[in-house]
């Protein structure tokens, strides 16, 4: 079901919907409608950016994030953390994630002020690309030569709970920034 919200859209899977449930091969791209996660579910990264993927023990977040992973991998460029040091050690081995995937907590709080530095590097670009090809408005990141750029963090609550006071006020900052 999707929810339409003022800020923002809820999609909600029905365990029981195992019939819309699609092989973790079949998550793929299409330029107009995003990233492909159930039979009819699309995931427009453009139109909404930021994704909460949530769930019971047992649910297969695990298994739909690594698929996820796979399909942006494809597209652009993705950093991820996993503080659990669980689900994603074994993606840090594929050569595509070399240095961009980190356990230790200092390297994560790290990834994210680094992913805001990208994030703010591109604006700037995008910036000077509109004021040079004379556009009124900033266009989407595609529309200046810009492969997509993810950022994907395992386990957030896990890592809040791992955090010093110091870097919690770090990756709050950068979250912060992200969500502007």
């Amino acid at each position: 079901d999707k929810v339409d919200g003022e800020k923002f859209v809820v999609y909600q899977l029905a365990y029981a919907a195992f019939l819309n449930r699609i092989h973790a091969s079949e998550v793929t791209y299409d330029p107009k409608k995003g990233i492909k996660l159930a039979k009819n579910l699309w995931w427009n990264f453009v139109e909404s950016p930021h994704l909460l993927v949530a769930g019971g023990t047992g649910g297969g977040k695990t298994t739909f994030i690594r698929a996820v992973l796979i399909a942006l991998l494809k597209i652009g460029v993705v950093d991820a953390c996993d503080p659990k040091r669980a689900d994603f050690v074994t993606m840090s081995d594929i050569e595509a994630f070399k240095g961009r995937v980190v356990f230790e907590i200092a390297d994560i709080v790290s990834h994210f002020e680094k992913a805001v530095v990208i994030m703010m590097a591109r604006y700037d670009f995008m910036r000077s690309e509109m004021k040079r090809l004379g556009h009124k408005d900033m266009k989407k990141f595609h529309e200046y030569g810009l492969e997509p750029y993810f950022f994907v963090c395992d386990e957030y609550n896990a890592l809040m709970a791992m955090l010093s006071y110091k870097d919690r006020e770090r990756v709050d900052n950068a979250i912060g920034q992200f969500l502007l």
